[in-house]
């Protein structure tokens, strides 16, 4: 295979792995979040039974479909970001057909460089809560609506370019 062809391949399955990833991790959010909120009060000293749980399964609910758009398009961007930084490292910098493990380590140390301040950009682009907006848990907001994302997007990042770097190695043991 050409290096323009596992190039490209490169980019589409970062492509395709950030928007499928991207997607289910952000409807899932929602839900880790309103967790991340009531064990953060109860930890610190606050009554986490003072949430009404109608509107947290309202908010749990709307915040799934949000989440879902919201994530398959941010992983989208991600995944055309790390994929196109993945294929110039393929293309230019290394062959990965002599030292497999070393490509694959690379791989995965550039999608968590560029992946997670790239995540954390695109939070901050989308804003957080402020303070006391809710009254539920907004004090924790920078935790929960910032940080936790950036973890999540880098982690997901990284297991992507994993794989990736694992479809160029058995690409390149079978042309050799």
């Amino acid at each position: 295979m050409k290096a323009q062809q596992v190039s490209i391949g490169i980019i589409t399955r970062m492509i395709a792995w950030g928007g499928a990833s991207g997607a289910v991790l952000g409807a899932l959010f929602p839900l880790l979040a309103v967790i991340l909120i009531q064990l953060l009060k109860v930890l610190f000293g606050g009554d986490a039974s003072s949430a009404n749980v109608s509107m947290l399964s309202t908010w749990v609910g709307v915040g799934c479909m949000v989440g879902l758009a919201i994530g398959g398009i941010a992983g989208l961007l991600l995944g055309l970001l790390t994929g196109v930084v993945l294929a110039a490292l393929t293309y230019k910098v290394f062959n990965p057909t002599p030292d497999l493990r070393r490509y694959s380590n690379a791989v995965q140390i550039t999608c968590i460089v560029v992946g997670g301040p790239a995540a954390l950009l695109l939070v901050l682009a989308g804003g957080l809560p402020q303070y006391g907006a809710n009254g539920w848990g907004a004090e924790w907001s920078w935790f929960v609506w910032g940080v936790t994302p950036t973890v999540i997007a880098t982690i997901a990042t990284w297991w992507a370019g994993r794989h990736v770097a694992a479809w160029v190695g058995a690409t390149a043991s079978k042309t050799g």
